[in-house]
């Protein structure tokens, strides 16, 4: 009986240990497996190259600030809080934190919002726009697609949907800015 019951009870606890098991967020293909970034990704630089970057898209300028191009090749890497970039071409680091519940996907979704196997054409875009995309900057007549690809996916917990008239980006950790459009999604002001 005694022999019963631990053998029932390892295999109950077996049971409820692989349950809890974090399963590893999956992208379109192995982690290995090259992408390219859909829109810049702004950052810090911290000591050493590592790049910390957010779901919040810390616009800068500041001190260290980065901005990783549009179509730079990428690798993917699953952690506990967020994921981490490897750009082939030079070798940084990105270190991405994202807040699931703020942003109202899973890690795996944002990944594959911000990252593609294909580069992005760069056709569509206005003259303005591929300034602003060139420069990691938002100008005056940008569309909400050159404003996407200049500063990223706004995060959703101040900008609920792409369709709203005004978008809000951190400047930095501490302070924002509101991107504002007119009623055909050209930019008409930008307010720090």
């Amino acid at each position: 009986m005694k022999r019963f019951f631990i053998v029932n009870l390892f295999v109950v606890s077996l049971f409820l240990f692989t349950g809890c098991v974090a399963v590893q967020p999956k992208t379109e293909g192995p982690a290995d497996v090259p992408r390219y970034t859909k829109f810049n990704i702004h950052g810090q630089e911290k000591t050493g190259g590592t790049v910390n970057a957010s779901y919040a898209n810390w616009t800068g300028p500041f001190t260290g600030h980065v901005v990783i191009p549009m179509n730079s090749k990428v690798t993917v890497k699953s952690k506990r809080r967020g994921f981490t970039l490897f750009v082939a071409d030079t070798g940084q680091k990105i270190n991405f934190q994202l807040d699931e519940k703020r942003m109202e996907m899973s890690t795996e979704e944002y990944i594959d919002l911000i990252t593609s196997s294909q580069k992005v054409s760069m056709a569509p875009f206005s003259k303005i726009d591929r300034k602003g995309i060139k420069q990691g900057k938002v100008f005056k007549g940008m569309t909400k697609n050159g404003v996407m690809a200049a500063f990223g996916y706004p995060a959703t917990h101040k900008t609920p949907s792409p369709k709203s008239s005004q978008w809000v980006y951190w400047n930095s950790r501490y302070g924002t800015k509101v991107v504002v459009f007119n009623k055909h999604g050209i930019v008409k002001a930008l307010n720090d």
